[in-house]
């Protein structure tokens, strides 16, 4: 007898495919139940959120009784395994579960000797293996395992079900064509726009319909290692050999299951480096799905979607932990910061950076030796499709690889490239120090840039980076130098761990000594929903991280607020107040603006109480009938039906002192493009916001062009007045905020992410004006908010933090030549900057609520660690900024083993010390509910008595109370103890305890390597081979060579399969949206 216990993501019962997929978990449970005990299985996929339990006691009676699947299954869906999978062709994959983790070996040794592939972990015991039926069986006889085939239920990304539920079949709609009929004119009507088809990679061929990009995955392995059979080409590279032979075997059958949508839409089938790209028409998304999830050897499927792209005062915030007295005003503060002072600018480093493209002709990056770089560059003779210009001289770049050509088309990718290390040549006109460049002058301006072109020319800024990220992306930028990788690109439509996650951290799982720095995307204010009463603040459960900001490995940036000094582009504080006739106040509303640098200066309006006026008709598109009637007053306009600068001709005209829009949406937006040098000021808020300041007086959101009083709201007053009045934001808070769009954590498995802020809103940076011809310009600057521009800064503070270890800066605060440590981790440099973050103590703007009043968990969903410090990551000697006593102990490059306990011990000098704990864990599975694989945990014990002798039994824990106690951390892969006031003298004993390490079974090749960086009051050295102070013998890893990338094939018509049918090797298509 078979009960089946599952977890939803949605209630699906209500669709066709809920009874699709109850039919499947019935006849999928029901022939394993001989194999299955007690079984405790955490998954992701679209029909389990986090656990699977399944017992022999009873027969559950919420499974339908299906006595037909053809009712349910209309299609004809063969199991297809010709040769063309050599001695896969048998295979299927399974899940093995074991009681405890002490069966492990005794298992993988029978997996071993039968030939059977461990391919994945799935917590908290249970292994995805590929192996034939008869070992299969053979494995169920085995005490303490359980096997059971990975059948279809569990191949389905959750990424799925909006999809399905928009379209909500009843059973009698089950035919193949009444189910395409109603999805196409969901498509047609407009229904699914706000689902997940908004992010999904489309493709259009000439005479073909649009078409919908799936993505199916094969276990984690197996691609590398089946044994392809005359699959009719000479040159054969074995990493392809699994997603050829399915494409081979699939094509016919799947176009043949599809022909009801006619012939205009044939699928479209080709293999990549990551799996096979399946493209098929909108309305036959569900039934290709359906065939998919069924063929054997696929482990999941999921939608291939669109990535797209998501200054001195922030390099000062960011160095000096705040702005102090009048440094924002000080041009010395401003150019030479304490590690500029002491040579720490990235000299040295490379920072590597996929983006939309470099404009080389800014003085930012411009080479006068070298000023026609772009027409330098040569075809990359791997693919044909890449350019590359590579230069061991120029000044700023050491190689651009290009999609397109060798420009910036957007200015996106010239701005973070800016804010990561751009080092402006001063050109000759410029006098002023308000327009000095060095006031947009880069993190790290002594390094170099290694640029990596994915913009596809999509004028929605979707970018194409490689399927394969590890070689045809990070193993190119490896090769040229780069350490330190900045991304402000991702994917918003999924916070899942996904495969781009999982190849990030396969790169730097190898890669130890390698940073890779993404932003967490701009979808916080997007995902608030006043419906949604999550923690009772409106937070979407599982938060809105992007993929693959979402990786364990890397570091994830949100944003913080930037000082930006008062007018065109500085933040301000519009207070808006309703007066009753006599002058009394009814009620006001605060709420933070960004005055648009595209129009007026708003500073002469600072202080002063101004009437505000709703404009009739409401969009002001048109003159109003009244002119006189908005002469001297703030006017309110609606977004929309025309252009930014037509609303400001129609407020200047008639005398208006500035406008303030509200926008149609809950974000908010920065009006730009200025066509008519008008200079009246402009700035915009969300429409939750304009809906607060409206209700002041009555009036709603119009519907129309007319105004409308609504009394619900408001009961407006006989003789009432709206005012405004602005004011700058107080400079020590500013930078204290996040602003309501930053993606906030944690990720659905529980992580912390972002792992840490940077000042991201209006950053001033270089910016392009237009194609590069090898000219200098000067010095053309714009202002840009979002994570985006946030991610270089850290990416900068990597690239300085990297350059401190490299130089002797470590542990004393100056460069000595005998401190020099060559080879930092990614995860010494990862631990020291999250180590060093400041708690956020201002207001998360999408609450609105100041951070004192917010729970330390809630708190952690937005800040991640803090916001970035470097003079509390990196003690220098004469840092007025920091305290004398703040110093810095770590070890690096540390393998430990399953069960073993490291310690380490350090001295209070007084004051708080902060731990961190850090490192690159084994990519984890992308059904698994939980992306840990290997399990370390962090403790920390005080004592003022000597060695061992501790105050009290108080244990701190990694990511636990700051009181102590607490459970271990089960999810993250950093951990941190604060621990505040230590008495001095006091002795601090820090234990690393490795309480899972399921990578031996994976990759035996390779230990479980991790880091610990120690701050704050302490002194001494930290007795360790790992830590570079302390003299003793250091054994370090040598780096990795590059990998070489595979060949790419386009696959449209494969040949049949013969022993000496020869078919010549094609050119690669040029790379587009469409599949990456």
């Amino acid at each position: 007898m078979l009960h089946v216990k599952l977890k939803c993501y949605t209630s699906i019962n209500s669709s066709l495919f809920g009874y699709v997929a109850s039919f499947l978990v019935f006849i999928g449970f029901f022939l394993t139940s001989a194999s299955m005990n007690n079984v405790e299985i955490h998954m992701r996929s679209m029909f389990y959120s986090h656990s699977m339990k399944i017992s022999r006691t009873k027969v559950s009676s919420d499974l339908p009784q299906v006595a037909d699947a053809r009712e349910i299954l209309p299609l004809e869906i063969p199991e297809r395994m010709s040769d063309s999978w050599g001695s896969l062709k048998d295979a299927r994959v399974y899940l093995v579960s074991f009681h405890d983790n002490s069966d492990r070996v005794r298992i993988k040794h029978f997996l071993d000797e039968n030939d059977a592939l461990l391919c994945s972990y799935l917590p908290p015991l249970t292994w995805v293996v590929a192996t034939t039926p008869s070992i299969a069986s053979k494995a169920s006889t085995l005490k303490g395992v359980r096997v059971m085939e990975y059948s279809s239920e569990f191949k389905l990304a959750p990424e799925w079900q909006p999809i399905l539920d928009a379209l909500n079949p009843k059973p009698s709609l089950a035919k193949t064509k009444s189910l395409r009929r109603k999805l196409l004119n969901s498509f047609s009507e407009g229904k699914l726009t706000d689902t997940v088809l908004d992010h999904l990679s489309k493709e259009s061929e000439r005479g073909q319909s649009p078409k919908a990009v799936l993505l199916v995955s094969f276990p984690p392995g197996l691609i590398s290692t089946a044994e392809s059979i005359h699959l009719g080409t000479k040159e054969r590279n074995r990493n392809w050999d699994l997603p050829l032979a399915a494409a081979y075997d699939w094509k016919g059958p799947l176009e043949s299951a599809l022909n009801a949508s006619g012939p205009f839409c044939r699928p479209r089938l080709r293999p990549s480096a990551v799996g096979l790209k399946v493209a098929v028409c909108l309305q036959d998304i569900f039934a290709a799905v359906l065939w998919l999830s069924v063929q054997p050897l696929v482990h999941f499927i999921s939608p291939v979607t669109r990535s797209t792209v998501t200054n001195i005062y922030a390099s000062l915030i960011s160095q000096t932990g705040g702005l102090f007295g009048n440094s924002e005003l000080d041009p010395t503060a401003l150019a030479f910061t304490p590690f500029t002072r002491m040579g720490l600018d990235g000299t040295g480093q490379v920072i590597g950076i996929a983006d939309t493209g470099l404009y080389l002709d800014s003085c930012f990056f411009f080479d006068s030796q070298d000023p026609l770089t772009a027409s330098k560059a040569v075809p990359y003779n791997r693919t044909g499709v890449l350019t590359i210009f590579a230069s061991p001289s120029h000044r700023k770049l050491v190689q651009y690889y290009g999609y397109q050509n060798l420009y910036d088309e957007t200015g996106h990718g010239t701005h973070v490239s800016g804010s990561s290390g751009g080092s402006p040549i001063m050109p000759s006109n410029v006098t002023s120090f308000l327009y000095d460049p060095h006031t947009g002058r880069g993190m790290a301006p002594g390094s170099k840039v290694a640029f990596f072109d994915i913009y596809n020319g999509n004028p929605e800024l979707a970018l194409a980076p490689p399927d394969n990220l590890v070689n045809d992306l990070y193993e190119i930028q490896y090769a040229a130098g780069c350490r330190v990788h900045s991304d402000s690109w991702g994917t918003s439509m999924t916070n899942s761990y996904q495969d781009m996650s999982r190849q990030l951290d396969m790169f730097l799982w190898t890669h130890p000594d390698f940073v890779s720095v993404f932003a967490a995307g701009n979808d916080g204010a997007n995902s608030f929903s006043t419906k949604t009463l999550f923690d009772e603040l409106g937070l979407v459960e599982g938060g809105c991280v992007q993929v693959p900001a979402n990786a364990k490995n890397v570091i994830a940036v949100g944003s913080v607020f930037n000082y930006v000094p008062p007018g065109p582009g500085s933040p301000l504080i519009a207070t808006f107040t309703a007066l009753d006739a006599s002058g009394g106040i009814l009620g006001s509303v605060n709420v933070t603006v960004t005055v648009s640098i595209d129009f007026g200066n708003a500073a002469p309006l600072l202080g002063k109480v101004i009437v505000v006026e709703v404009w009739e008709p409401y969009l002001g598109c048109s003159a109003p009938a009244i002119t006189s009637k908005y002469e001297g007053k703030v006017v309110i306009m609606g977004r929309g039906n025309c252009t930014f600068s037509k609303k400001a001709t129609v407020a200047t005209a008639a005398k208006a002192l500035a406008v303030f829009i509200i926008n149609n949406q809950t974000a908010t937006v920065t009006p730009g493009v200025n066509p008519t040098g008008l200079t009246i000021p402009m700035e915009a808020v969300g429409l939750s916001d304009g809906t607060s300041i409206l209700s002041l007086m009555g009036v709603s959101i119009p519907s129309s062009s007319s105004i409308t009083v609504n009394t619900a709201l408001n009961p407006p007053i006989q003789g009432s007045s709206l005012t405004i009045q602005y004011s700058v934001l107080p400079t020590p808070w500013v930078y204290q905020d996040v602003p309501s769009y930053s993606s906030y954590g944690p990720t659905p498995d529980g992580r912390i992410k972002p792992d840490i802020l940077a000042p991201g809103d209006s950053l001033a940076s270089c910016f392009r004006t237009g194609p590069a011809v090898g000219v200098m310009d000067n010095c053309s600057m714009g202002r840009l908010s979002g994570t985006s521009m946030s991610t270089p800064i850290v990416a900068g503070a990597a690239a300085i933090t990297r350059q401190y270890f490299q130089n002797g800066f470590y542990p004393s605060g100056s460069s000595r030549s005998h401190n020099k440590y060559q080879t930092p981790t990614g995860m010494l440099i990862k631990a020291v900057l999250l180590a060093g973050a400041s708690q956020i103590q201002g207001n998360i703007t999408l609450i609105k609520t100041p951070a004192e009043y917010v729970d330390t968990s809630t708190l952690l969903r937005f800040s991640g660690f803090g916001r970035l410090d470097l003079t509390s990551s990196l003690p220098l000697l004469g840092n007025v900024y920091a305290s004398p006593t703040w110093n810095l102990q770590v070890v690096d490059r540390v393998p430990i083993k399953e069960g073993q306990n490291h310690s380490y011990t350090v001295m209070a000098s007084g004051g708080p010390i902060v731990i961190v704990l850090a490192w690159y864990d084994y990519p984890g599975d992308i059904n698994a509910a939980t992306a840990l694989v290997n399990d370390l945990d962090l403790t920390a014990r005080v004592s003022s008595l000597g060695y061992g002798v501790y105050l009290n039994q108080t244990i701190y824990l990694g990511n636990g109370p700051s009181t102590g106690g607490g459970e271990a951390d089960r999810v993250n892969t950093v951990e941190r103890i604060r621990l505040n006031n230590v008495s001095a003298a006091a002795t601090i004993t820090i234990t690393v305890t490795a309480s899972l390490i399921h990578s031996t079974y994976l990759d035996s090749s390779r230990e479980q390597l991790y880091a610990v960086a120690v701050l704050g009051g302490i002194q001494g050295t930290i007795q360790s081979p790992y830590n570079p102070a302390s003299g003793l013998p250091h054994n370090l890893s040598p780096p990795e060579a590059p990998v070489e990338p595979p060949f790419y094939p386009e696959l449209i018509e494969i040949p049949p399969p013969h022993r000496h049918h020869r078919h010549r090797r094609r050119r690669p298509p040029v790379p587009s949206s469409d599949f990456d």
